[in-house]
């Protein structure tokens, strides 16, 4: 049986300022869109594995332990396979008791810490967000993806609209929760240059609306997916890392003062975002430089260029200024 809660701790930006966060990945049911609607085109963090019923006695102990982990950091990251707010999910006795613990634990610390979940927007009410912001600082990150309905619902098969985002923004900044939200770079059926214009867009998109932080997310084929059938019929191939650069360019100086940032899955490897391989790493640590940067500078983007970038240009008729 896999262990049901993973915790670590790792270095992060808040607020501009570098601090030590605490991260969990807790195991639950899973995605409700996953159940009902079958899932996310790209998504295989539901596919069945044959782990034990998770139920909300379970999800108590999973949290309990990730309370106990709390060592006074100011930021605490909580990852599901689906939402943190959807009470089918992680049911609200569980949520109840994991506020409780951790505000023993961050009382007995003399701390209020900043947390991190993620939702879809069906589930950011009042409601959910009470206990949370009632005790703690609290971010809630979304997966609009794009803000294009077309490609939400034909590419990605995501099973919501642009205007139920909308609505779940206006529930965070009436509560004042934070607002952070991700970006899909190259969905299955757009070719690169599309993908780009795409996720250029959205950034054009957000730029009035309440969100402090955009994350772009580039595909990486993982199993069970109808991304890894494509890929296995030679029908996609996953982003390359000089688009990433080139939206996170494009997307910094639309965005201005908020933070934009991406941790590449599976970056420089066939199955994620890759160059040609003898590249990758130095522009991957580039991206990650850019996005854990209390700064959050363009200039953190500048690298040495390869010949591969050609075959780049070739493709989305891009270039970088």
């Amino acid at each position: 049986m896999r262990e049901l809660v993973k915790v670590w701790k790792e270095p992060e930006v808040l607020q501009g300022k570098r601090i030590q966060a605490l991260v969990a990945i807790i195991t639950t049911r899973g995605c409700s869109w996953f159940r009902r609607g079958g899932g996310c085109t790209m998504c295989g963090y539901n596919i069945p594995r044959g782990d034990v019923e998770i139920n909300g006695e379970v999800l108590k102990g999973e949290l309990e332990r990730v309370a106990s982990a709390f060592g006074g950091e100011e930021l605490i990251k909580i990852y599901t396979s689906g939402s943190f707010l959807d009470p089918g999910e992680v049911p609200q006795e569980a949520v109840e008791h994991f506020v409780e613990s951790l505000g023993r634990r961050a009382e007995e610390l003399g701390v209020r810490p900043h947390l991190l979940v993620e939702s879809r927007p069906e589930y950011v009410t009042e409601e959910a967000l009470e206990p949370l912001i009632s005790n703690f600082s609290v971010t809630v990150a979304q997966g609009l993806e794009t803000s294009s309905d077309v490609i939400r619902e034909e590419s990605i098969r995501k099973g919501f609209r642009t205007v139920d985002f909308l609505r779940a923004l206006e529930v965070l900044k009436r509560t004042g929760a934070g607002s952070k939200v991700y970006l899909l770079l190259k969905p299955p059926f757009l070719t690169e240059r599309e993908a780009i214009e795409d996720v250029v867009g959205s950034f054009e998109f957000l730029k009035d609306l309440y969100v402090q932080t955009i994350s772009v997310n580039p595909v990486n084929v993982q199993k069970g997916t109808l991304v890894e059938r494509l890929y296995r019929e030679g029908k996609y191939r996953p982003p390359w890392l000089w688009s990433l650069i080139y939206v996170l360019k494009v997307g910094k100086a639309i965005a201005g003062d908020r933070r934009v940032m991406s941790e590449p899955s599976g970056g420089g490897r066939p199955r994620g975002p890759h160059n040609c391989f003898r590249c990758d790493r130095r522009v991957l640590r580039a991206i990650r430089d850019f996005s854990y940067s209390p700064d959050n500078s363009l200039r953190r983007l500048e690298v040495d260029r390869c010949v591969c970038i050609r075959s780049w240009r070739f493709q989305t008729a891009f270039s970088f200024a």
